[in-house]
């Protein structure tokens, strides 16, 4: 009777072993597959930041000139929640670009859109010293829907699909860096020379190809621009064209 029951035992704490085991293969298993994503999301990981949204004004007065998210924004504003929550960060805090109070000039910053839409995004640019924007280096402008680097002098062109006026390639740019309004404080820019841009800079979050190039898995301050294939009205194929660090 006796060795039947330390035989139980024995069976007992080799089962809990097992099961505990089973969970830590399972964790590091979890935590290996998501590094770099929580290596991008570092700086954000306590959840204390904003996300600043475009604000977009309609023109029908009956609703008192509310601020509105366009598709391709919202598309932007999902793809992030989704790869944000895959590291286990809160509740999103979102602010429309028109919004923002003193405490939100002062946290860490996530900002959907390019500057003909945002205007944080604007300012913040006209702040950093950072090498690529819109436009080209003759006219560099944010109403102009092409991408520019000014370290390469090259520039990536809108275009669309043939014999038709349907955007088929965009360009959107990422950039993360010190925030010019809080050196503290660390800003995220998914920037599109259209709406389409900005939607696919959002996607590339989710790209484990571009989360392991070095210059994003170090943490540090980056530059990048992607190539957006759009079709169906969204983006589609998303490539990063370029990826640099930013010193």
């Amino acid at each position: 009777m006796l060795q039947e029951f330390q035989d139980v035992g024995i069976n007992l704490v080799a089962t809990a072993i097992a099961y505990g085991a089973g969970i830590s293969t399972a964790r590091i298993h979890s935590r290996w597959r998501t590094r770099s994503s929580r290596a991008f999301w570092k700086p954000f990981a306590d959840g204390g930041f904003r996300i600043i949204a475009p604000a977009h004004r309609h023109d029908d007065l009956t609703i008192d000139r509310s601020e509105w998210l366009g598709h391709n924004d919202l598309i932007a504003l999902f793809t992030l929640q989704a790869a944000i929550r895959t590291v286990g960060i809160p509740t999103l805090l979102v602010r429309p670009a028109s919004r923002l109070n003193d405490e939100d000039w002062r946290s860490n910053l996530i900002l959907i859109g390019g500057p003909s839409t945002n205007t944080v995004t604007k300012d913040a640019l006209a702040r950093m010293q950072v090498n690529v924007g819109f436009g080209s280096r003759a006219v560099p402008s944010a109403d102009r829907p092409d991408v520019h680097d000014r370290q390469t002098d090259r520039t990536w062109s809108f275009a669309y699909a043939p014999e038709s006026d349907a955007v088929r390639t965009d360009h959107g740019i990422l950039i993360r860096a010190t925030s010019p309004f809080n050196s503290r404080k660390t800003i995220l820019i998914l920037a599109g020379a259209t709406s389409y841009g900005t939607a696919g800079a959002a996607r590339l979050c989710q790209s484990s190809e571009f989360l392991d190039h070095p210059a994003v898995r170090s943490g540090g301050p980056f530059e990048a621009v992607c190539s957006v294939d759009v079709a169906g009205g969204g983006p589609r194929e998303v490539e990063a064209v370029l990826v640099r660090s930013l010193t």
